[in-house]
């Protein structure tokens, strides 16, 4: 099924609209999505759009102002883009920008595009946007799904009922090999009725001659009442010769009632061997298949049952297992070493997976195979993990099959909505979640990818995922850290100690692991300390790969860390997380810039921050570019200075009272200059909102060169607490500062 999301826009007045969408699709749901700019190869232009086209299932129509207008041209890129999804039959889904108005009559050819479900875009209600963009996309990925499983149910009823027919066959041979049997050994037991009869006679004859004169020959010889008669003559030699030829008789009827009763039970064998659920597994013992097997008023119709083969069916012995072989799914490798393995090329040599061990390998091409064998628990929940360890490799995906060959859908997984693993070189763990397996039975697992990578591999029943991760290193705050371009070898941060490092390139792992109590908040921090460099954009995950998404944050919506230049905390409060386990930090940009990360228990943030050193009232203040080295301000002094360009940082420590008030000012002494703008913030990087300014309503710091002072009154701080005031301008200025804590 082709899943992919085709993004159409008009560049001069959609791509800003367009980026935001992309970024959001991709990032934080994972879809597969196509931007031009983005994905674009070499080559002709159309010819690639086209191409894309077709792997695409859903086409994103960005209606931008004035979008439409020049789709009457019919070489119009936007105009052959839409008339390519209307031809492909592409679910379409309009989004309608604030700024866009339907032309009064549509180009030719494009008037269906309005009967089409369109989405408006309004920017304070972003939010609400991408709920109902996501929740039409499921829905036409559902709609989808349902016609595949008809279309896969039809097939499979289809070979369901060939497999009845042939096993039908094959019962009516069985029952006309078992006629002719019965016909043959009813001659037989004729013939040796019959010559029982004549074998008889030959002795009658001989007593008849032999008797005394009077006495009848052909009377019965008197038979005892019983064989435990104490008075009983043991009969003549030819009597009990007799006596045998007559019981061949019994002894052939006997055996071929049993011929009809062994008749009998091959079709009912058959028959119940055609309707079973699944094939028998290899290695199966007799305990096993007791289990397994179904009792006959719940077994399936036999419409429902592949038949099994030779390979599912026969168990081998000792001897017919290779010598190497690869190690059974029972002696996993130590905790924490990782075994290197060589994948199978075909279901028939899959590698088996021992649960609770993570291994790794190379892939090269083709597909890799694996097995593995669920345990006794009905149940059970499985955690299927896929990591790519080649940064810039191609995605490797991955599906999961039963005994029969069919697909397993997992319950969760973080494809995006494709249903699979996709290991891509993020770094970032592919996991499917599996539910309702059988017990004691064995599935399969195939990947592939269209470059070489090397890769790690785990399967783990729920909550016991820990025990396949690779040990950490604790990381050394007095030394810059070294990220990892994966998970499994990043390093571990300790709580309550800053880290600051530089960052080149590529995904930079970091990893934490939280206390013991089981209520406990976390706030991770990310800073940026080169200005004028690009946004780092952070993400945290657990051990499965799930994306944990903040209780709070200040990336405006986005649920992730964004460390801008300007140098403000980028900041995650993380609430619900489980108790002495280990999560994940990744973050990346465009450029290399400074960093620093730190994680601290709720209330603790405070013990991490780098002292302050106190501004001297009597010299010109040093402002630095992000909050960590920012000059601390005494509360009622003034501080005079140059304003020089970018963001300037002051820090001030509120007083021992919790009640107290707090007044900013701000006044820039240089006429016929720009405005200063300025903002407060707390140690996490949250902004402080005046509760009243000067500001005209904007909730800042406005200094205007005219000479009047900005303030603002601040209440509810906390006491004893550093926070932080930042301001910045389009040009050179004097300003004068001051923190007050007096009305």
């Amino acid at each position: 099924m082709k899943q992919g999301i085709f993004i159409s826009y008009r560049r001069d007045t959609g791509s800003t609209m367009a980026r935001m969408i992309f970024d959001r699709l991709r990032f934080e749901k994972k879809y597969q999505c196509f931007l031009d700019v983005e994905k674009l190869s070499v080559g002709n232009f159309r010819e690639n759009i086209y191409s894309e086209m077709q792997k695409c299932d859903i086409f994103l129509l960005i209606l931008s102002k004035n979008s439409l207008n020049r789709c009457v041209n019919l070489n119009d890129n936007v105009r052959q883009e839409i008339e390519t999804a209307l031809g492909e039959k592409l679910a379409i889904i309009p989004v309608m920008a604030e700024d866009f108005v339907w032309p009064e009559k549509m180009p030719e050819g494009l008037e269906s595009i309005q009967d089409y479900n369109a989405i408006p875009y309004v920017q304070v209600y972003s939010e609400q946007f991408f709920e109902r963009l996501y929740s039409f996309i499921e829905a036409v990925r559902a709609e989808e799904r349902a016609k595949e499983n008809a279309v896969r149910d039809a097939e499979r009823a289809a070979r369901n009922a060939e497999r009845a027919a042939k096993a039908k066959e094959k019962l009516k041979g069985i029952a006309q090999s078992s006629a002719s049997a019965l016909s043959d050994l009813g001659r037989s037991t004729a013939e040796a009725a019959k010559n029982a009869m004549s074998d008889k006679a030959e002795p009658e004859q001989a007593e008849t001659a032999a008797a005394p004169k009077g006495e009848s020959a052909s009377a019965p010889a008197e038979k005892p009442s019983s064989a435990r008669d104490a008075g009983r003559k043991p009969e003549p030699a030819d009597k009990q010769t007799a006596s045998g030829k007559r019981s061949k008789a019994p002894v052939l009827i006997a055996a071929a009632a049993a011929v009809v009763i062994l008749a009998l039970g091959a079709f009912f064998l058959f028959g119940r061997g055609g309707r079973s659920s699944a094939p028998v597994p290899a290695a199966t013992d007799a305990s096993q298949l007791a289990a397994k097997t179904p009792a006959p008023a719940e077994t399936p119709a036999p419409t429902e049952t592949p038949a099994p083969t030779a390979s599912q069916t026969e168990t081998p012995t000792p001897a017919e297992t290779p010598a190497d072989a690869p190690a059974p799914a029972s002696a996993p490798a130590p905790a924490g070493s990782l075994r290197e393995i060589t994948a199978g090329t075909s279901r028939e040599d899959a590698s088996p997976l021992a649960p609770g061990e993570k291994v790794t390998g190379r892939y090269a091409s083709g597909e890799a195979w694996f097995s593995f064998t669920t345990g006794s628990d009905e149940d059970a929940k499985y955690w299927l993990t896929l990591q790519n360890h080649t940064p810039d490799s191609k995605t490797l995906y991955g599906y999961i099959q039963d005994e029969a060959g069919s697909r397993v859908i997992p319950a969760a997984d973080n494809s995006g909505g494709d249903r699979r693993l996709e290991a891509a070189s993020t770094g970032v763990t592919a996991f499917a979640r599996l539910e309702g397996l059988l017990p004691d039975t064995t599935y399969y697992v195939s990947f592939s990818g269209d470059a070489k990578a090397d890769y790690s591999i785990a399967l783990s029943q729920d909550g016991q995922r820990a025990s396949i991760c690779a040990p950490k290193t604790l990381a050394d705050p007095a030394e810059a850290p070294v990220p990892c371009a994966y998970p499994d070898d990043a390093p571990l941060l300790q709580m309550n100690e800053k880290y600051t490092g530089r960052y080149e390139s590529g995904q930079a792992w970091f990893c934490f692991t939280t206390g013991r109590d089981e209520d406990a908040r976390y706030w991770l921090t990310l800073q940026n300390h080169k200005p004028d460099s690009k946004t780092l954009y952070g993400y945290v995950y657990n051990e499965y790969g799930q994306l944990i998404r903040p209780a709070a944050d200040n990336s405006g919506g986005d649920y992730r860390l964004e460390a801008a230049s300007t140098g403000v905390t980028a900041f995650a409060r993380l609430e619900g997380l489980l108790p002495d386990t280990t999560y994940y930090v990744v973050f990346s940009g465009d450029a290399k810039a400074g960093y620093s990360i730190a994680l601290s228990p709720d209330g603790e943030f405070a013990s991490i921050c780098a002292p302050k050193t106190p501004a001297d009232p009597a010299e010109e203040p040093v402002p630095c570019a992000y909050p960590d080295d920012a000059p601390l301000l005494l509360l009622n002094e003034k501080y005079t200075g140059r304003y020089q360009g970018g963001n300037a940082w002051f820090a001030f420590t509120t007083g021992s009272g919790e009640d107290a008030k707090y007044v900013v000012t701000l006044q820039n002494h240089t006429p016929d200059s720009k405005t200063l703008y300025g903002y407060i913030y707390d140690e996490y990087g949250r902004l402080i909102r005046p509760l009243e300014d000067n500001s005209g309503g904007d909730r800042r710091l406005e200094a205007g060169s005219n000479g009047i002072a900005a303030y603002a009154r601040l209440e509810g701080l906390l006491p004893d607490t550093t926070y932080y005031v930042v301001f910045s301008g389009d040009a050179k200025a004097d300003y004068e500062i001051s923190v007050s804590d007096q009305e």
